[in-house]
């Protein structure tokens, strides 16, 4: 990444992003999304799911709810993802006001489109 400096696009940051979820490497994702931050870079919503996936696998709630509530753009999965998060980390409360806030929405499933 460092190599490539501002040229790093979708693929560079998914497969960088998929590794630092995998081997639960949060030091390292940081820096990923450091480095989205610094090169101005908008992430698609995928990436930004995956920044959620990976603080809340790596135990850093407050950093994913930001990452989150700074999304211009949900899905069903980045609610999942934030949801889960904080249901598997036993904030209850949380998760079940976020799944009232994702029905609210009207974004969380095809049905709720129509």
């Amino acid at each position: 990444m460092a190599v490539r400096g501002l040229e790093v696009k979708f693929e560079g940051y998914d497969a960088i992003l998929n590794e630092c979820v995998n081997r639960k490497a949060i030091r390292e994702g940081q820096i990923v999304h450091a480095h989205m931050i610094k090169t101005q870079y908008l992430p698609p919503v995928y990436l930004r799911t995956r920044l959620v996936v990976l603080y809340c696998k790596c135990e850093c709630l407050v950093d994913a709810r930001e990452v989150f509530d700074e999304m211009p753009e949900r899905n069903v999965v980045s609610w999942t993802a934030m949801i889960s998060g904080y249901s598997q980390k036993g904030f209850s409360s949380e998760a079940l006001y976020l799944f009232v806030q994702m029905l609210r929405s009207g974004k969380c499933c095809l049905a709720c489109q129509v």
